[in-house]
């Protein structure tokens, strides 16, 4: 799909999608940013980026590795947007693809329950924050060491979420 293909009056979002495609993207099947540095700029061009996604996944067949991992990233732009719903959604629809496709060993997948587990907290629904941190160092554990970054900071979600719901305990 080119800039011709698209309508005259969304020529303009479609050239500033394509020219954030070409910043975000590390290739043309995937696309990666980190969630500490890029947080302003996803709240400020958050309908651009959707575009874009949106634009990728009518490119590629819906079954394929890459857009599983566009879901997650779907799901996490909505996460970073406050859409706390419509980010577990596109979540669930990637750990489904994983699984319809036989992929059970894959670090994505711990980070979709990484994720996931961010969502609830946001939510204050604390225990289903718990087993999705608990899940991501299950699927963590099965590719990456103990000792890995990621699986320290699941450890230390599960630390942190555990405390939040003590204090709910007493409160209540």
């Amino acid at each position: 799909m080119s800039a011709q293909d698209i309508p005259c009056r969304n020529k303009e979002n479609f050239d500033k999608a394509e020219l954030l495609i070409k910043l975000y993207y590390t290739n043309k099947e995937e696309y990666l940013f980190t969630t500490s540095t890029n947080k302003q700029m996803v709240n400020e061009n958050f309908e651009e980026i959707k575009t874009v996604i949106c634009l990728k996944l009518l490119t590629m067949s819906y079954n394929c590795p890459s857009s599983m991992k566009i879901f997650h990233n779907i799901g996490y732009l909505y996460q970073k947007h406050g859409k706390l719903d419509l980010a577990l959604q596109n979540y669930e629809k990637a750990l489904t693809l994983y699984r319809n496709h036989g992929i059970d060993h894959s670090q994505d997948i711990s980070a979709t329950h990484d994720n996931m587990g961010g969502v609830y907290f946001e939510q204050h629904k604390f225990k289903d924050a718990l087993h999705s941190f608990e899940q991501a160092i299950e699927e963590g554990f099965k590719l990456l060491p103990d000792n890995h970054s990621w699986i320290e900071d699941y450890k230390k979600n599960v630390k942190t979420v555990s405390k939040n719901i003590k204090i709910k305990l007493k409160i209540d």
